[in-house]
């Protein structure tokens, strides 16, 4: 369902970026016009363009290309040098089933212990090749190794996972990349072809397809690494800190919403105070994305649990919330 609303509004956004644009251009172009733009602006305005979608190219290539490799080489490295943990099944659910390979989708959440000694619980997706043992049934142990990185991902891995190359979801993204480029090259091309008019690159200006479609999509990454990814994977220095954080009982100070809203689940922001190792009086705020059936479960006085950066207190996780009630 995630990955379905995530790719309906990934393509409507797409629409706005690059059909609306040069749909609304070739809709008031006027033919009869020679190209008016300044030889400095025009130039500005062609520079910008061409930074704009090599940033574009070079994100594509790093998310979906270089990032696939750095994982692997990430899981090989943690073979070799991870911590290892003994984790229980705590939830288990096959996803899907693949008859080729004979093997299951599976999404379980494991508890076991942190790098400190912390019992916390987070869940992984992966393929179980051997379905028929029935090895991540609810309450069974099962060996995992932690990143002895906590902040580089993957932060855990199953002892007995192994990994390789999707040939096919690879052959995918160097096609889309193949398209991309042909899309960009083609925009130049067309657009020189039909408005230079002898002139050069004089008819480019900021609102022209060839500068509007790449910043377009440009604030659509910005909005994807600043909002999307945070509120729908979760803030990267959490789940590190989930990894690497002491654990403390803070006193619940205030709770309340802060005003901003995401799909109508309300933010909700704590503020506690705690003693740390050290023994000092530490105050921070922590804020949390709740859905509005769990507004009212959540904790607003009393005692909870937190875990907290030792090298930076201020930052802290509640990472059971609803537990905590």
């Amino acid at each position: 369902m995630k990955q379905g609303m995530i790719l309906f509004w990934l393509l409507y956004m797409l629409f706005f970026c690059i059909p609306f644009p040069i749909g609304l251009h070739l809709a008031i172009y006027d033919d009869s016009q020679l190209p008016s733009n300044s030889v400095l602006w025009s130039s500005v305005f062609l520079s910008l363009s061409v930074v704009i979608w090599i940033y574009l190219l070079s994100f594509y290539i790093n998310q979906f290309l270089i990032k696939n490799v750095r994982t692997k080489q990430e899981i090989s490295r943690i073979f070799q040098s991870g911590i290892r943990r003994v984790a229980v099944v705590t939830e288990s659910a096959v996803v899907k089933y693949d008859d080729k390979r004979e093997s299951n989708l599976m999404r379980i959440k494991l508890q076991f212990e942190n790098r400190n000694g912390v019992s916390i619980s987070d869940e992984q997706f992966f393929w179980d090749t051997k379905p028929y043992e029935y090895r991540f049934e609810k309450g069974k142990e099962v060996s995992v190794l932690l990143n002895d990185n906590p902040d580089k991902e993957p932060y855990f891995i199953m002892e007995e996972q192994r990994t390789r190359y999707n040939t096919s979801g690879v052959l995918i993204r160097v096609a889309i990349l193949i398209l991309f480029i042909a899309y960009i090259a083609g925009l130049y091309l067309y657009f020189y072809h039909r408005e230079s008019k002898g002139y050069g690159w004089h008819f480019v200006s900021f609102t022209h397809p060839v500068v509007m479609t790449g910043f377009s999509m440009l604030v659509l990454v910005f909005l994807y690494k600043r909002l999307v990814k945070k509120f729908i994977f979760g803030r990267k220095g959490e789940r590190s800190l989930l990894y690497s954080g002491a654990q403390a009982i803070a006193r619940i100070n205030q709770v309340r919403q802060t005003g901003l809203t995401v799909n109508d689940q309300p933010e909700v922001r704590f503020e506690v105070s705690f003693t740390d190792t050290k023994g000092q009086l530490r105050h921070a705020a922590y804020k949390k994305i709740v859905s509005l059936i769990d507004l009212s479960l959540i904790p607003r006085s009393g005692e909870i649990n937190i875990l907290y950066d030792t090298g930076k207190p201020e930052n802290i996780i509640i990472p059971d919330l609803l537990a905590e009630r």
